[in-house]
């Protein structure tokens, strides 16, 4: 989960030192050391600037939506019924999909369940 939110950031970094890059590189090869940037040139930085602009936007709204959807999913209340293998007892509990993890869970009133050996663990949403 941090990854996704940590790459959108280096994905922006990386295009604001190449930017940044880009920009010294053209400076130092102009001949002419108090020239001013021809209007081919400045429209090229502007569209540069653009594109760079809207690639990290794109990937932080992207970042923020997955994070959206992963924490309402984990809110999503699901049934979980635990059977008891050798009797063939069922138990129906309600808990988040977020709290079930493994062999264990919490119910919507607190309850922490851990289930037995002989126990199997059905989750529906």
């Amino acid at each position: 989960m941090t990854l996704k939110i940590l790459l959108p950031l280096l994905v922006a970094l990386l295009l604001y030192f190449l930017g940044k890059s880009h920009a010294r590189r053209g400076g130092l090869a102009s001949p002419v050391a108090h020239s001013r940037p021809t209007a081919r040139s400045a429209r090229w930085s502007r569209a540069f600037r653009l594109v760079a602009f809207l690639l990290a936007g794109v990937s932080l709204l992207s970042a923020i939506w997955i994070v959206y959807e992963e924490w309402q999913a984990a809110h999503k209340t699901v049934v979980v019924r635990v059977i008891h293998v050798q009797t063939g007892a069922t138990t129906t509990y309600q808990a988040l999909q977020g709290q079930v993890h493994g062999r264990s869970f919490q119910t919507l009133d607190g309850r922490q369940v851990r289930l037995a050996d002989v126990e199997r663990m059905e989750v529906e949403e």
